[in-house]
């Protein structure tokens, strides 16, 4: 064995129950070691216990009572355990927008101390192992319509495990979907990670013989229970010793599968199967094999994991600047989403322009005054801004939330598996998904004011540079408070995004209706009502309800915009409201669901942390 780079860890296990996940499996205490610097496949069939083994190792304090997993036969909390092993689940998802090589960039800067020349040297040495040279600039999605394999997806895993110092790696059933050429390059793979003095477990469904060969120790699970777990070279010997007859014509691996393992059916329904497993479990217990293992498990070194080779994430300022930047690729690279953006921005704006420039130009309407004046902006012109508001905040809702949920729903779950693995923190991600959800949709706001500009002056009506500003500042006020709202809403409640999508789409008039119910009711001369419970509700939902908080605001801005203030109805209330208490309303409002919305979105992030 070639010396290792790194110094190995060892995982000893004790009284682990897979029971713990999963209520089928029985009561049965696992006990062994994974000695480090070495391979170790865990085989069996569908449903026997192989992912749950593998979830009880990455997240041992996870599952109620207290198993024993020991890293160099040493306890070690959970923040370094999470920092010494990784997980690679089957399917691993990424922003399929970026290249292999900007994701290992990720882990670098966020992970890796700040040198220019330790940085480089570690994305260099993990492409080099995981053979990712020539397809580093390559964007993961079109890399898996060539190869029609998760052969690059889970290449480039492996590899930002390795920038970011793993010292252990647990892969469940990576082979799957590789044809044979492209097992036998994986198998190599892994085997020379673990020749560099990293610990490697997977699990394994179907390996073939060249696949098995390349392993150091065998876990063979049944129904839960550890039939063997040793040295790969004895496990014919130790089940030939069992009463199991091998062919000469069979591999290794073909007589697991026939003679001892069967399938997920075999072992579920069949009761010789059944007795069978019990009984190769119970001789497993009793043997010298087994004896030797919790040997060697006892005669682990007790060391502790050095603390200097554990990863540092970045400070927070820096994991915006980044997720900003990737932001902006994405955006630009998803060529769906500006088509989109663009496309829904023409047709809503110029839909409600035409409906507004008939009404203004031909059609007279009782409630609206034409202006009598051309250069400024009077009673009419009023009515022609807040009727123009009103349109925008109709058409902003579902704009808004369409692109909200289509830029979460694509982020989600990339998110989920980056924050698990302490690439950055759930707060810098959701801060910058509202920084860059208000960047898009700012667009929205400036063709929209640039057109009624447009239209107001071929219907005549003049508005000045102050009263142009105000308008764009208020139209940016509220598309950055439907942004608050709609991402503390996606964040807090666990429905799938169509669902989502079409409850907060009609939340807003629901709240609005509920409001006006409640306020009336709790006015009225009805003695009997609950005024205790009534009047709390009328305060929840006057806070829920976006349309009034918008029409507070909307109030001291046309004040502003009109010069004819005497001439307005609502003059008295535009003189009372002032416009800083409301930008400081807005201010408190959104800091208030950013923070409920990340430690929301925390929550989710932490139900799911044993998967990453």
């Amino acid at each position: 064995m070639d010396s290792p780079e790194i110094p190995p860890v060892s995982i000893c296990v004790s009284n682990l129950r897979l029971s713990e996940t999963e209520s089928a499996f029985p009561e049965v205490d696992i006990n062994g070691v994974f000695e480090g610097g070495t391979i170790t496949g865990i085989v069996g069939p569908s449903r026997s216990g192989k992912t749950a083994f593998l979830d009880l190792l990455y997240s041992p304090n996870n599952h109620g009572s207290e198993p024993k997993v020991l890293l160099n036969n040493t306890a070690e909390n959970d923040s370094v355990f999470k920092n010494i092993c990784a997980i690679i689940r089957q399917n691993e998802t990424f922003l399929e927008t970026l290249t292999s090589h900007e994701c290992l960039q990720m882990v670098a800067d966020l992970i890796v101390p700040p040198d220019a020349q330790t940085k480089k040297a570690r994305i260099d040495a993990a492409l080099r192992i995981t053979n990712l040279e020539y397809d580093q600039h390559e964007d993961i999605k079109e890399s898996l319509k060539k190869t029609q394999n998760h052969k690059q997806k889970k290449k480039t895993s492996i590899a930002m495990k390795l920038i970011a110092a793993s010292r252990v790696l647990l892969l469940d059933d990576p082979t799957t979907g590789f044809d044979g050429f492209g097992s036998r390059g994986f198998i190599d793979m892994l085997h020379g990670i673990s020749r560099s003095g990293r610990t490697v477990i997977t699990t394994l469904h179907q390996p073939s013989s060249y696949v098995f060969n390349r392993l150091d120790s065998v876990v063979v699970i049944s129904a839960g229970l550890i039939l063997f777990w040793g040295p790969r070279e004895e496990l014919v010997s130790y089940f030939t010793s069992c009463g199991v007859l091998f062919s000469d014509k069979e591999t290794e691996t073909e007589s697991l599968a026939v003679h001892i393992l069967g399938d997920e059916n075999s072992t579920a329904k069949n009761g010789q199967w059944i007795e069978k497993t019990i009984k190769l479990h119970q001789l497993w217990a009793c043997s010298e094999q087994h004896r030797k293992l919790m040997e060697r498990r006892e005669k682990t070194e007790k060391r502790a994991v050095e603390r200097a080779r554990l990863p540092r994430r970045a400070g927070v300022f820096k994991q915006l600047v980044f997720l900003l930047s990737r932001t902006r690729k994405w955006v630009f690279r998803k060529k769906s989403f500006p088509i989109c953006l663009f496309f829904c921005t023409l047709a809503s704006v110029w839909i409600v322009l035409f409906s507004l420039s008939k009404i203004f130009v031909g059609e007279k309407v009782s409630h609206i005054k034409r202006p009598e004046r051309q250069n400024d902006f009077s009673v009419g012109d009023t009515s022609y801004f807040s009727g123009l508001t009103d349109a925008f905040t109709q058409i902003n809702v579902g704009l808004i939330i369409g692109i909200t949920f289509f830029f979460l729903r694509e982020y989600y779950e990339t998110v989920t598996k980056e924050v698990s693995c302490g690439y950055y923190s759930s707060f810098a991600f959701y801060f910058s998904a509202v920084f860059s959800l208000f960047t898009c949709c700012l667009l929205f706001c400036v063709i929209y004011s640039v057109s009624i500009l447009l239209v107001g002056l071929f219907c005549g009506h003049t508005i000045s540079a102050t009263g142009f500003f105000f308008m764009n500042f208020f139209f940016a006020m509220q598309t950055l408070l439907f942004i608050l709202v709609n991402t503390m809403l996606y964040s807090m409640i666990s429905l799938d995004s169509v669902t989502t999508l079409v409850a907060s789409y009609f939340i807003y008039p629901g709240v609005g209706a509920l409001r006006k119910l409640f306020k009336e009711w709790s006015d009225s001369d009805n003695s009997s009502q609950p005024l205790f419970f009534v009047n709390p509700l009328v305060a929840f939902l006057e806070v829920l309800d976006v349309r009034h908080i918008i029409e507070s605001f909307k109030k001291p801005l046309v004040g502003i915009i009109a010069e004819n203030k005497g001439e307005f109805e609502d003059t008295a209330e535009i003189q009372t409201v002032r416009l800083p208490y409301v930008f400081l309303s807005l201010v408190f409002f959104g800091l208030l669901s950013v923070l409920a919305g990340s430690l929301s979105f925390w929550k989710k992030i932490k139900s799911k942390e044993g998967l990453y």
